[in-house]
């Protein structure tokens, strides 16, 4: 039986889940589901939120796709942002508690 291979995907997963916390507010960093979620572009985690007190999903951009061939992603990462922060506090609408960046 051949050893596993591990993808940059997966080392820039252990590499969020073994900081332990994400600023001072995250805590409990492990991945959603086994890939990180499933988009191609982005990195999913669950953590404890203790601000709030409760679980819930933190949401990275995914280092290996930040090129200057796919800069327009990190754009459309960004907006998705801007987008969430107007939609704060609507009917209907999955609550942003936070957006912005944290150190590397």
């Amino acid at each position: 039986m051949g050893a596993k291979l591990t993808t940059a995907r997966d080392v820039h997963l252990q590499l969020v889940e073994g900081r332990g916390t994400l600023g001072a507010r995250f805590s409990k960093i492990r991945r959603l589901g086994a890939q990180g979620g499933i988009g191609h572009f982005s990195l999913m985690f669950v953590v404890d939120d203790s601000v709030t007190n409760r679980e819930a999903i933190v949401k990275v951009f995914n280092p290996e796709r930040r090129t200057p061939v796919e800069a327009y992603r990190w754009e459309c990462f960004e907006r998705e942002s801007r987008v969430l922060q107007r939609l704060q506090g609507q009917k209907d609408n999955v609550q942003s508690h936070s957006t912005g960046t944290t150190e590397r």
